[in-house]
């Protein structure tokens, strides 16, 4: 029979106030556990507000079905040990109104069977007590460990692919903190990030891929590559994934997730036709030299621009550059080497110095018809307003793509009316046979 159920003959004794209402005394357990329980970790107040403040941090991490489904119990767990508890210190403090005399035999009635010799009404209430906020620590403990686990590194989408999707933006932000010097990931990017999540957790991959590639270079660390590439996979582009999985090893080549979709797809075919067949040759094929696509000297050259000093920006020549506005007239279209296709993943610009008319966002598109389009997007790239450290050129990872004609387009700059000076550019990769 429940101490503290419903209808219980114990009732009466609790709305029952005489004139010896007293403290409580502070043994409940051994003395050893005492201390513990009471003075430290799972000490009432200190208990929940820790646990409170772990399962509100679950939501975020909880990007699985089965993440939430812990999450849940999580939750029913708490509501019932609070609920317990509750119950408990309510009887314990209606207990000890009772005379000293009166408690044992009452608690024991209650019970439908005989305490410890040596244990007192108080003590008995006060263990049950201290079980509950021990089981709930246990419980929460668990659930959080499935939830980590699940939502960091078992979640895979879409169904039935086995493609590992990160799809936590908490991740995320870790690891650009990691990647750079603990620089704090902004919010809006953080934010950016998550709509793309969200976008291809509920499989509205068009959407979801618009939303990754919005997301400037700076912020595209492993993860988001790695995310982007599970979201080609459900578009049904494979080329695209496994280059979306190649940049993030580009970036980290020890991360487990891209490592895994990649070898993943490596069994399987091409989704471009032309590409399936070449692929089976590529163990016969000597590799590739990887040039600067643009440079003259390798057979790079403008086809659409708006004048001929556009030719500047890809002579080679540091102290080459030319003022341009930002804008739609602010683009060029580049064909290579006898106007072959070729493959490339790394766009870099030459930033001096810092300076107001340093460009800011490039974006890079590409087309295979025609020099007239129609082009997709490639890949925006943010340049810092300041000289990095290991070289001159800023680098810009773009997954990796093949073409006819690529357009480099300004989009925006560090000047306040858009004016740019815009220095020397590199299209890194290898033209194809």
């Amino acid at each position: 029979m429940g101490i503290t159920g419903t209808g219980s003959p114990f009732l009466p004794l609790l709305d029952h106030c005489g004139d010896f209402c007293q403290a409580s005394g502070r043994h409940a357990l051994s003395p050893d556990k005492l201390k513990l329980y009471d003075g430290t970790l799972f000490g009432g107040n200190r208990m929940w507000a820790a646990l409170s403040s772990l399962i509100s941090a679950i939501p975020s991490a909880a990007t699985s079905p089965y993440a939430l489904v812990a999450y849940a119990l999580a939750a029913a767990v708490y509501a019932l040990s609070v609920w317990r508890v509750s119950r408990n210190k309510n009887l314990l403090a209606n207990l000890q109104k009772l005379p000293p005399k009166d408690r044992r035999k009452a608690l024991e009635r209650e019970m439908g069977s005989n305490l410890a010799p040596k244990i007192s009404a108080e003590q008995w209430v006060r263990s049950r007590i201290h079980r509950y906020y021990f089981f709930a620590f246990l419980a929460t403990c668990a659930a959080l460990v499935t939830i980590v686990a699940l939502a960091l590194f078992a979640r895979t989408d879409p169904p039935g692919t086995g493609a590992v999707f990160i799809g936590n933006v908490n991740y995320v932000a870790q690891q650009y903190q990691q990647i750079n010097n603990n620089q704090i990931l902004a919010t809006e990017l953080k934010q950016q990030i998550q709509e793309g999540i969200e976008l291809a957790t509920r499989r509205e991959f068009a959407r979801a891929q618009e939303a990754f590639m919005r997301v400037p270079d700076s912020a595209r660390v492993p993860a988001v590559w790695n995310d982007l590439g599970v979201v080609y996979e459900g578009l049904g582009d494979l080329d695209r994934a496994r280059s979306a999985y190649a940049t993030a090893l580009r970036q980290q080549p020890d991360f487990p997730p891209a490592q895994a979709n990649l070898a993943r797809l490596q069994a399987k075919p091409s989704s471009d036709p032309a590409k399936a067949g070449a692929d089976s040759r590529t163990a016969s094929t000597p590799p590739r030299a990887v040039v600067n696509l643009l440079a003259p000297d390798q057979g790079g050259h403008p086809e659409i621009m708006p004048g001929e000093d556009w030719r500047k920006i890809t002579s080679g020549k540091e102290e080459d550059k030319i003022s341009v506005r930002a804008g739609a007239e602010a683009e060029v279209v580049y064909a290579f080497k006898d106007n072959k296709p070729a493959t490339f993943a790394t766009f870099e610009m030459l930033i001096a110095q810092t300076d107001m008319f340093n460009p800011k966002e490039i974006e890079i598109l590409a087309a295979d018809n025609s020099r007239g389009g129609p082009f997709r997007s490639v890949g925006k790239c943010t340049m810092v307003n300041a000289v990095v450290a290991d070289s001159r050129y800023q680098r810009c990872d773009l997954p990796e793509t093949t073409a006819r004609y690529v357009k480099i387009k300004l989009i925006s700059t560090y000047h306040f009316n858009q004016w740019a000076n815009l220095p020397q550019i590199r299209l890194i990769g290898r033209l194809e046979p």
